[in-house]
């Protein structure tokens, strides 16, 4: 954990201070707990867990190398690539939600920049245990481009970070694939965000009249759990809901992001629809 990120974490649920007791090496977190008004959580080489998966022994990092790879085409697509250099030279700590094998926005950025100072954040200990893997192997062979990672593992729903933490929020994929409750997501994301912070979403959706006429009884569902899947139009208005003022929104069209959809959204498109996405900047006023 960067040390400029040790005094962000909160119980999730009571948001009470918490202090970290355990192991340091070369000042940053290794392996102890965070503490605080009769709550404990662990700290796994230097990953706070809040969910409580077990985390894998010895590194695994070949299963995120592919995302990697990827991102080589997905620099190919103007947009992206200038939501990447728009990102990378904010003023502040970044947040990448949810960010799965594929990283969400942090392979992007850091093309562009290498000491950037960002807190990668899935629900699964496993995922982020690859990346820690996979940045002590790259900080070991490349002794001119050391990259400074830190990770927690949280939902995404009730975050353990204090208010006003972060210069901007970003995720690829990230927020559909949260299976606790979008909308709370989305008003924590606007909780941690500094004033004038940015939030960056890149996200796959569908009309909602063309999944009626395929698979109807998936509509509730969706509705239910991944609102943000309906019409772009959808999460724009949760994002507003949630106070965020909406900057710009381009559609993107390209084969590559499919790999970062949840699993309603390859079902669907197993079934013959086409999925939409699109790149949502918008700011914290």
């Amino acid at each position: 954990m960067d040390p400029s990120l040790q005094t962000i974490f909160v119980d999730p649920v009571r948001k009470d201070g918490l202090k970290y007791v355990g192991e340091y090496v070369h000042g940053r977190w290794w392996n102890g707990f965070l503490v605080g008004n009769g709550v404990r959580y662990q700290v796994v080489r230097g990953i706070p867990d809040f969910v409580g998966l077990p985390c894998p022994e010895g590194p695994i990092f070949n299963k995120i190398e592919p995302f990697i790879r990827l991102w080589y085409n997905l620099w190919d697509i103007s947009e992206i690539r200038k939501a990447c250099k728009e990102i990378a030279f904010v003023d502040g700590p970044l947040l990448e939600v949810a960010a799965g094998l594929g990283g969400g926005f942090v392979p992007g950025l850091l093309r562009l920049k290498q000491d950037l100072i960002i807190l990668m954040n899935d629900k699964d200990i496993r995922v982020l245990e690859d990346w820690r893997c996979f940045s002590s192997r790259k900080n070991a062979v490349d002794k001119a481009g050391q990259i400074s990672l830190s990770f927690s593992a949280f939902d995404a729903e009730k975050m353990p970070i204090r208010d006003g933490s972060f210069s901007a929020v970003t995720s690829l994929g990230g927020f559909n694939n949260i299976d606790s409750n979008q909308i709370n997501a989305v008003r924590e994301a606007f909780r941690v965000l500094r004033r004038d912070g940015l939030l960056y979403l890149l996200e796959g959706w569908f009309e909602r009249e063309e999944i009626s006429r395929i698979m109807p009884g998936l509509v509730h569902y969706i509705e239910r759990f991944y609102p943000g899947l309906l019409r772009g139009e959808s999460l724009e208005s949760i994002l507003e809901d949630a106070g965020f003022r909406i900057l710009e929104r381009l559609e993107i069209s390209s084969p590559w992001l499919r790999y970062y959809s949840n699993q309603v959204l390859l079902i669907l498109s197993f079934n013959r629809l086409k999925p939409k996405f699109s790149l949502i900047k918008a700011i914290k006023p």
